[in-house]
Parts: C-alpha cells; structure tokens; sequence
C-alpha cells in the first residue's frame, strides 16, 4: 500500500480556496461568507488562530451549498485543480486534510483509498478535526504502507522507504528533489524576468520613437538610462505574480498599463510633439482627445509590438502555469519586491543627479527632447515626483468660489474695443538705468524718446537671465506661480475671444522651444505662428513680420485684433564698434556688453519704428513693448561693469530683476478711448501687466484681473525671492492687510487654475 499526502504531493492548491470560488459563481449568495474567510486567512498567516478554528471557519460555507456532494463531484470531474496521479493502478491511500465530503468523488474515480476527517454538513464544522499526523497515525491502524510519498519526517517510521514528489515526478533523494525544485524556480524567475524586460523594451520603443527615429537606440547606448526603464515593469510583474499567483495574468496587466503609458505617449508626441507626463493625468480627456488627430500617425510598429504582447500572453496562460503554493513564501517575496520598488523609487527615480545624468544635455527650451531622451517610464516616474501640485495655504475650494464669485467680469465696451498689439523681447532690458555704464553711443535714445509718449514703468520679472517663456505666461495668465500649462487654462487671451477679438501667437524661435507652440493653444491663442529656423534674433525681419500680420487681418476681417509677439534681441552687428567707455573689464567682457548693445540698438530703432508705423495708421492700435529678464551676461560680467545686481543690497533687487515696459497708443486709439496714455506706470509684477493696461485704457476687466487689482494697490510687486514692494518700498514681509489679499489672491489663482473656466 503507498501512503500518498495528497496536499504535498498530487494536488499542491488550496482546494478550499478553489472550490469555494466554483461554488460561488454558481450559488452567489454564498458572498456572505467572503469577509470571514479574508480575515481568517489573514489571522492564520501571522499564527494568530488555531488551525482547527481556522480551518472551521474556511469550510463553514459548505452547509450552505446546495446539492453539496453533487457539486464536488461536477468540480473534480472538470478538474479545476492541477491533480498529478501518482503511482497510477497500484494500490495507494490519500492522506489529506481536506474533508472527506469534498475529496471523496476524486478518490471514488481514482480507485484508492482516502483518509480524510469529517465536516458535518449540518453544523457547518469538523465533527473531529485532525491534522496530518492524526490523519496518519488512523491510517496506520488499518493499513501497512509499503513506501510514502513525500511524508513529513515526524511522521515516517525508522526503515520505511520514503520518495520525494514534486510536480508529479518522484524522486528517490531528497536532495534531487530539490534540485528540482530550484531549477523550476530558476526557470520561473528568468521567464517572469524576461517577460518583464520584453514589456520594459516594447514601452520605451513606443514611448520615444513617435519622437524620432534611433532614439531607442541611443537610449540602449546608455545601459543606465535603459535599465531605469526595464526596470518598472519588471517589478510591477513581480509584484502582480506575487498577488494573484498567474503568470498570464500578471503578464497581462503589466502590459495594459506599460502599453497605456506608452501609446499615451506615442500619441501626444505624434500630435503636439509633447511627452505625457503625471500632471496629464489632471486632464487624461484632453490627452484622449488627441487620439483623432495622431491615430494617421500609428504605423506597423505599433501593431507589431501591441500583437507580440498578445502573443506573449497567451502563450504564458498556456505554457507558464508556476504557482507558488506556500502562502508564507508568496508574503515573503511579496514583501521582499515591494520593499525593493519603494528603495528604488526613491533612491533612483526621484535622484535629480541621476537623471541629469541620464542624458546628453540639451540646449535651453528644448523640454520634449530632454525628457524623450531619458526614455518613457523613467521620465514618467521622475516628473511623478516634481508634479505635485502645492494648495495654498488655508486653501477651501468652496469658500473661495464664494467669495470669488462677488467679483464680476465686465465687457469692452464695443466703441472702446481698440487693437491691442504685445511685443516681448527675450532678454531685454535698459542696461542704462543700472548708472554704471560710461554710455559713448546712447542706443537706448529712441526707446526713452517714445517713452515720452507712452506709460511707461518697470516689470519686476520673477527670474534672472533664465527660463526665458516665465515672463510672457504670467503676463498673459495672471498668474505669479509659474505652474505647468499642460491643459486649457483660463488667461487674458480667453477674455479677448470672448469679446469677439481675433487672437494671434507668434514667436521667432522654433514651435518646440519651450513647448509653446502647446501652451499658446492652452491658452486659448486661435493662430499661431513659429520661426522654424529660430531666426537670427528680431531684427527688421521680425517687425515687419508683425505689420504683415496685422495688415492681413485688417484686410480680411472687420474683428479687433489682439496679437501677442515674442522676439529676442537682434543678433550683435559685428562691425567692431563700440557702445561703452572700456573702464577696467576685459576684452571679453567688453565684446560681450558691446555685442549685447550692438544688438539692442537694431532692436529699439525696430520698437521705435514699429511705434511710428501704428502711429500712422487709421484704425485704433494699443502697442504694449516689454523684456522678460536681463541678458545672461554673466554674473563675472556684472561685477566687472560695476552692476549692483544683488538682491540684498540697496537697489539691487531692482537692478537684477527689472526690465522695461511701455504701454502707447496711436492718435486713433487715443481719440477713440479719449484717455491719456501716457505717463509714468507703477513698478509691477509681470502677473499685473494687464491691469495696468486696462487701467490706463479705462477698461473694467475680469473677476480676476478685480481680485488682482486689489493686491496690486497694496503690493504691485510679488516676487518668488519672498521680497515686496508696498507702499513704494522695497520690503521683506507685508502688512496684515497686504498679506490678507495676497493669501485671498493666491487662493483665487489656484482655483481658477485648476477648475478651467475662460470667461474668468
């Protein structure tokens, strides 16, 4: 007679848990029982009950079965679990600790013998619980076994010949037995391992090629840079067979989500030339909304690599059937991985030295490229870490739509709707009002000559010689937080549709740089136009680009314009002159400020021009000019022309962050608004360049140009160096007034950033 331990050796499942779940699908309410047997199962991991209670409880939900040993019956003769016959047609007594109701139809058809204690189907429990060695230590009493299969040690008696079953091979040494075992488990891991790096290659191959083509090769040239993408699905797999104990499942739901990230990508970049990131996931609608204008864009590749995942699924489900069937070993390594995951997001994903390494660097504005370069997950999980989006302060969403909502959006006035034309320059700025430079050769002339006829004033721009789109977008939005513009949002160019204006975009740099070409679209902007060469700085080319424009639309609609128009400095004219008096600086230094002016010089004559070609014309014209931030000259640069540019000393906060701005208006607007536009403006904040302008035009505004309007009377400049000018002075806090509206105002701007509505 061969003693066979049924639950070590032909069926290693939990036979409870599978035959419970085929009971349930075919009798739902035995739902009730779900609860208790999770919080059992949960107890028993840790020890914390007996086996006998634990074991009560998972069975209770028998004497609610209907047609219970019918049902046991109709289970095993589908074989719902794995069962291996092991010694088939010789004589062979089960031991199991499943109950005798359950496992008899299986060892009826079997033909051997079983040894299995008894549930009472009536009391819903085990008349007389037995463990393993009980169940033995009975079948002794009335059998003589010739050998064991796979006998727990304390149980074999000295001589009897014992054999090792694993997957129903039997071995004659424990020792081969697991060796067995190990390389099974080997094998397992290297085919979950690779799984894992198939999904990893496939999303970085789909997330980065939409971009260009050989960026995924380039990518495997760093094999840092590659790993750091393989890795997420591969643990993500690991984790998910650890849960569910199925290879084609956990396969399968690690590629939905590696495959959604990065055809999310691939379809942004095909249609904005614009990675997804986590602060998408804000406004996944928008994203999904692209899929219509880039699905052109899908070629063979992406079926290729969507229809190799298929094909790896299936054949998982039908070839890789491991299981781990020891609950405590699944916990353990489960444990083990998501420790694992947690160490290695945060030592290596949220590491901003390991990701400015992860790449070439690329050059300023160039944000597609430098986060595609790094891959498609890497990327996706480092911003993950950046994205969060910070609350004000006391911030209540609901109270502040309350009191937000006394403030009310007035319209322009239809005879008072004039054209309103914005002109930005990168890098901008009257290096004259430092006092420090022996000016030669006033370049700065014709622009102090048309401020005489204009209001003119001050922007404390929130960034020195960087980050050149910060500027314009808090001057267009309102805003002074610089957050992500990464879905619509609400600006002062919505306001200008609404009130029937045409609204126009143009840059002379690249649609890519900076992402603007997506921004300007977020913004509400209906055209736009880029310089896809990047020109050479905004000489006469770009101010005659600006007339052109607006005579094409004069021409061709009877609609107000308002236009927005970012340049840059003129390139520097090389011909060796020079602007300063030489002093003490370098001969680099001098060709540096001298290159600089050079190239300032083309651009006021072009500002002054432009004034007077608007000046000349018929319909009424509001010309807004202003700099974003100083020239990166150099900190060296500034020190060697004597520039107090420092922030702690004097007018030194002034100095480093203030640029020019100048608000003119042609006779015929002049006539039609019948106000005076000129004058000296205030010293403000980039964010209130717009209430000053509607000020001057007399123009009531937006709810939130109000809201703005008020801080602005209390503290005009708000910079993120926690510095204020209020009252006319320069001040490190405010005053319990001033700080009452910039908290109502900070909370205002967030809220109209994140619940998107135009008209505000």
């Amino acid at each position: 007679m061969n003693f066979i331990f049924f639950d070590r050796t032909m069926c290693t499942a939990n036979i409870d848990t599978l035959f419970f779940r085929y009971c349930l699908l075919r009798q739902p309410s035995l739902i009730k029982y779900v609860l208790g047997r999770w919080v059992f199962g949960f107890l028993h991991l840790f020890g914390l009950v007996r086996d006998e209670r634990y074991y009560n409880r998972r069975w209770l939900f028998l004497k609610s079965v209907r047609g219970m040993l019918g049902r046991a019956e109709k289970f095993w003769k589908r074989r719902r679990p794995k069962v291996y016959d092991i010694f088939p047609g010789e004589n062979n007594l089960w031991i199991t600790r499943w109950p005798e109701a359950v496992m008899l139809p299986l060892a009826s058809r079997c033909g051997a013998i079983l040894i299995a204690p008894f549930f009472d189907l009536v009391d819903g429990r085990f008349a007389h619980y037995e463990d393993t060695a009980a169940l033995y230590k009975r079948a002794l009493k009335s059998y003589r076994p010739k050998l064991a299969a796979d006998a727990p040690k304390e149980l074999v008696p000295t001589g009897l010949e014992t054999v090792h079953v694993f997957r129903g091979h039997a071995y004659k040494t424990a020792g081969r037995c697991r060796t067995a075992q190990f390389f099974f488990g080997l094998v397992t891991f290297i085919v979950l391992l690779a799984l894992g790096a198939f999904l990893g290659l496939v999303g970085l191959y789909l997330g980065t090629e939409a971009f260009s083509d050989g960026i995924f090769n380039d990518i495997l040239a760093r094999p840092g840079t590659a790993l750091l993408n393989i890795w997420p699905p591969v643990a993500l797999l690991f984790l998910l067979y650890f849960i569910f104990n199925r290879v084609w499942f956990s396969f399968s739901a690690t590629a939905v989500a590696t495959l959604l990230l990065s055809l999310a990508n691939w379809f942004k970049l095909a249609a904005r030339n614009d990675p997804f990131t986590p602060s998408d996931l804000r406004s996944a609608g928008d994203v999904f909304a692209l899929v219509p204008r880039s699905f052109s864009a899908i070629d063979t590749r992406v079926y290729i690599c969507v229809g190799l995942c298929l094909v790896a699924a299936v054949l998982a489900a039908l070839i890789v059937r491991s299981r781990i069937f020891s609950s405590k070993l699944r916990f353990c390594s489960l444990f083990a991985v998501v420790c694992l995951i947690i160490f290695s997001y945060f030592t290596l994903y949220t590491n901003d030295s390991i990701y400015a390494s992860a790449a070439e660097p690329t050059a300023p504005g160039e944000e597609t490229l430098a986060y595609v370069s790094r891959g498609c997950q890497y990327p996706f999980l480092h911003a993950a870490n950046t994205s969060k989006v910070e609350t004000p302060e006391g911030y209540d969403k609901y109270s502040t739509l309350a009191a937000f909502s006394r403030y009310v959006t007035e319209d322009v006035p239809a005879e008072d709707r004039v054209n309103v034309v914005f002109v930005m320059f990168e890098s901008f700025s009257d290096l004259s009002e430092l006092d420090c430079l022996d000016m030669t050769n006033d370049v700065y002339r014709p622009l102090h000559m048309l401020q005489k006829d204009s209001v003119h004033g001050t922007l404390v721009s929130d960034v020195f010689a960087e980050e050149n789109a910060v500027t314009e977008r808090e001057v267009l939005t309102g805003n002074f937080d610089g957050p992500p513009y990464r879905s619509e949002t609400s600006s002062y160019v919505r306001y200008f549709a609404r009130q029937g204006y045409a609204t126009e975009f143009a840059c002379d740099s690249p649609a890519r740089l900076f992402n603007r070409a997506n921004v300007a679209e977020y913004l509400g902007f209906e055209e736009r136009t880029f310089n896809e060469d990047g020109g050479r700085g905004s000489g006469e080319a770009f101010f005659r680009d600006i007339q052109s424009r607006y005579v094409a639309h004069v021409v061709s609609s009877d609609e107000p314009y308002f236009g927005f128009s970012v340049g840059r400095v003129a390139a520097p004219a090389n011909d060796g002159r020079t602007f300063i008096a030489p002093g003490t600086m370098t001969e680099e230094q001098l060709d540096a400020i001298n290159g600089y002016l050079s190239g300032v010089e083309t651009t006021v004559r072009g500002i002054s021009a432009l004034a007077e070609w608007f000046d000349a014309r018929e319909e009424p014209v509001v010309l807004v000019v202003f700099g974003d931030r100083l020239p990166d000259l150099g900190e060296e640069v500034y020190a060697a022309m004597g520039a107090n540019i420092s922030p702690e000393k004097g007018d030194g906060f002034l100095n480093r962050y203030g640029v020019p701005y100048l608000i003119h208006a042609n006779p015929a607007a002049g006539h039609v608004l019948n106000v005076d536009v000129t004058g000296e403006g205030d010293t403000i904040s980039p964010c209130f360049l717009f209430n000053e302008l509607f000020k001057r035009l007399g123009w009531g505004g937006t709810a939130y140009m109000k809201v703005a309007g008020e801080l602005m009377d209390a503290a005009p400049v708000v910079h993120p160096t926690s510095r204020f000018i209020t009252g006319g002075e320069t001040a490190a806090e405010l005053g319990d007034e001033a700080a009452e509206k910039l908290a109502f105002f900070k909370n205002v701007s967030f809220l109209r950033r994140w619940n998107f509505a135009d008209y505000r």
